[in-house]
């Protein structure tokens, strides 16, 4: 799942998408200008992100970083952390179909 910072809530996305897990419910009720929904969009990326970036950007210590995405996963969210010469990249995976 891609978290969609467009989707106001629930009921309009379910009628263009269908209908959503409880995950999904979950992410789209988190407001746009959270951190959290902050977080999400740099970890959504492509390239993903780095700590050093997302601390620069929500301006908060690698530990707090560390628990937060700590939660995202809670929340279902696959949050894979690869190693880089930037430090560690965090970034959301689509989970595989069969």
């Amino acid at each position: 799942m891609i978290f969609r910072p467009d989707c106001p809530g629930l009921s309009q996305c379910e009628a263009a998408d269908g209908p959503r897990s409880q995950m999904e419910t979950d992410m789209t009720d988190i407001k746009p200008k959270t951190k959290r929904a902050q977080l999400l969009k740099l970890v959504n990326r492509k390239s993903g992100a780095s700590i050093d970036a997302i601390q620069r950007k929500l301006e908060w210590q690698p530990h707090t970083i560390r628990a937060e995405i700590s939660r995202l996963r809670k929340l279902g969210l696959a949050v894979t952390c690869n190693p880089s010469s930037k430090g560690p990249v965090y970034r959301v995976h689509e989970p595989e179909q069969n």
